[in-house]
């Protein structure tokens, strides 16, 4: 019978640990003392070997064991481990040193350290950080008892989802189970964050309501931080782990990190590639999902990776052509950048964007230093200023794409006046090269996106009317800040109108089509979300109806569209049916996966029938 004797303490105000000892016969084999008031040692927890201090700015150690904790999104995490979805803990054990040409772990006996809790809440979890040692019976070198405890209970330690749950219970008796000796003693210590802790639960429960958070809820959290003095650097991680825990979010994250390791096996990224990578960035922006983690994962797989060799591009030929005309190749006199090729390159620029053409980034560097060498032999400035002319519009095309990008598509995003008066500045310095070249570059390239839903389609028309308006001196940025965020509150109000509707068909099925079934469901969902605060008074009209009718459509489209698709994928009713429904691709897609999955069949099957496009 396995026995336990647990110990709960403070450290500091937000930091405390619990302590466990845990074993089939304790009997006195487990030794604790605490320190005195002067000293540095809060508690100390020894066994013959073994050692392990909880002291007022850090925890030291020696003897063998090790410290694991669950992956949070921002922890290094190996590729060995991100790539394997079983894997969910970071586990490190002390003395082991990893070869990575070998691809081989050996252990020394040198195991003694030290770790501040700053270090542990950064380097580790941000919330709980689990330490342990181990008591054995029999003799051998520290070397040898690390390997052993690695051999044994290694899998089932980075596999454990007890730690997720901070279930000690549960982790102890899978740590004492593999371990399989009855003599054995473990001791187990866990640190924990009690005020990022609390930060994580409250930006969770915001968000797992409406995927979003709004004013009121933004501004609780933003004093819970003050409070408790977290640093924004943490609040960031805490944010984008809870976003990317979040099942739908999780989904389409692990999609792209599952192709990103498909396309790390290749020699050479092709542009089927960067297409389809490129389709899930795209909808992750309707999930407001921060482009950091796809960043980051990036930068993981596709480091060095490159792009299969094909001919030329024509927007990157044409960049390379002015650039090079205009600075590899001076011969002193006056530089002057043409308004025609300032259009020229920025719509190769955007072009690049929406490719993901890393070669766009790489030609900008390789001229950037030839005009820095250009300018130091030569000792003139001009050639260098205007790259940096041309650089400064860049930049302003790329602040203004990625602002308007996420007004569109960001029903959840706070709509400043900041935001408009930049793209307002930025569009006339636009429209100064071409009257319409904000229009033609921007507005008519967003229309043209596939999953453009109704609400960005009204949001890009408001925008491009509000901002010649201001123009006008009709309306003023104020004006038009407000407009948008009424078609968000819309959006918002939509989505959850739209998930309770549907969770109440699950349980219990019900024709929307008939009208005192409609009214009825109206009656008594308007003060359940009322009540919960998710939406500020009566459900509209107008968006009641615009639900109904879309879950009406996508019925449609799941019982007769979709099996004449599967039937035969080159046939263009699907492409019909979603241009003269209005519905949102995205929700189609999802409710394509859901089917597939529940009927079993091929995801190839899916993967045929959105390339018909």
């Amino acid at each position: 019978m396995i026995q336990d004797i647990r110990l709960h303490s403070q450290v500091t105000q937000s930091i405390e640990f619990f302590a466990t000892v845990a074993g089939h016969n304790l009997s006195h084999r487990f030794f604790y003392e605490t320190g005195s008031s002067h000293d540095e040692t809060l508690i100390r927890f020894f066994s013959p070997g073994n050692e392990f201090i909880i002291g007022k700015e850090a925890v030291s150690y020696t003897g063998n064991g090790g410290n694991f904790c669950e992956y949070m999104f921002g922890i290094n995490q190996p590729i060995k481990d991100m790539i394997k979805r079983e894997v969910v803990n970071r586990l490190v054990m002390y003395g082991a040193i990893y070869e990575p040409d070998r691809d081989h772990i050996y252990f020394t006996n040198q195991t003694t350290g030290s770790e501040t809790y700053e270090e542990m809440f950064l380097h580790g979890s941000a919330l709980s950080n689990y330490y342990f040692f181990v008591y054995y019976p029999i003799s051998k070198e520290i070397k040898q008892q690390q390997e052993l405890l690695l051999k044994m209970m290694g899998k089932k330690l980075k596999h454990s989802r007890a730690v997720a749950h901070e279930n000690d219970q549960a982790i102890l008796h899978e740590m004492l189970e593999a371990l399989k000796n009855p003599e054995i003693i473990l001791f187990l210590f866990k640190i924990t964050h009690k005020a990022n802790k609390q930060f994580y639960t409250a930006y969770n429960q915001f968000y797992r309501e409406t995927k979003g958070i709004n004013t009121e809820q933004c501004i609780a959290l933003e004093n819970l931080a003050k409070t408790y003095n977290i640093s924004k650097y943490q609040q960031e991680r805490i944010k984008i782990d809870v976003i990317y825990k979040h099942p739908d979010n999780k989904r389409l994250i692990d999609e792209y990190k599952d192709l990103l390791v498909e396309i790390s096996k290749k020699p050479t990224m092709t542009s089927s590639d960067i297409a389809r990578l490129n389709r899930l960035r795209t909808v992750s922006v309707r999930q407001n999902i921060p482009m950091e983690i796809f960043l980051t994962l990036d930068e993981l797989f596709l480091k060095g990776k490159k792009i299969k060799s094909l001919d030329e591009p024509k927007y990157l030929s044409a960049t390379r052509e002015i650039l090079e005309g205009l600075f590899l190749n001076s011969h002193g006199g006056d530089i002057v950048v043409s308004k025609g090729d300032l259009i020229t390159l920025l719509r190769a620029k955007l072009e690049a964007l929406e490719k993901r053409d890393f070669s766009f980034e790489g030609l900008l560097l390789e001229v950037g230093t030839s005009c820095d060498e250009h300018s130091k032999i030569k000792k003139e400035s001009k050639t260098l200023e205007q790259f940096g002319h041309i650089i400064t519009f860049f930049d302003r095309c790329d602040t203004t794409y990625t602002t308007l990008n996420q007004i569109v598509f960001m029903d959840n995003l706070e709509i400043t006046a900041k935001m408009l008066r930049t793209i307002y500045h930025n569009k006339k310095i636009f429209d100064n090269l071409s009257p319409k070249l904000f229009k033609e570059i921007f507005v008519d390239k967003v229309l043209k996106d596939r999953y453009l839903t109704e609400f960005g389609r009204r949001k890009i028309y408001i925008l491009f009317q509000g901002l010649k308006e201001i123009e006008d001196s009709n309306l003023s940025l104020t004006d038009v800040v407000q407009q948008i965020t009424n078609i968000n509150q819309e959006a918002m109000i939509y989505r959850v109108i739209r998930q309770s509707i549907k969770k109440r068909m699950q349980q219990y099925p019900t024709d929307l089509s008939d009208l005192s079934i409609q009214e009825d469901l109206r009656k008594e969902l308007a003060p359940e979300l009322i009540a919960k605060r998710l939406i500020p008074k009566e459900i509209p009209e107008h968006i009641f109806q615009k639900v109904i009718r879309d879950l009406l459509q996508e019925n449609t489209y799941l019982h007769e569209v979709l099996p004449r698709m599967l039937v035969d994928p080159v046939n263009p009713s699907r492409e019909d049916f979603l241009r003269k429904s209005g519905l949102d691709r995205y929700y189609i897609e999802e409710l394509e996966k859901e089917h597939l999955n529940r009927k079993h069949l091929d995801a190839g099957s899916l993967l045929k029938i959105q390339k018909n496009v």
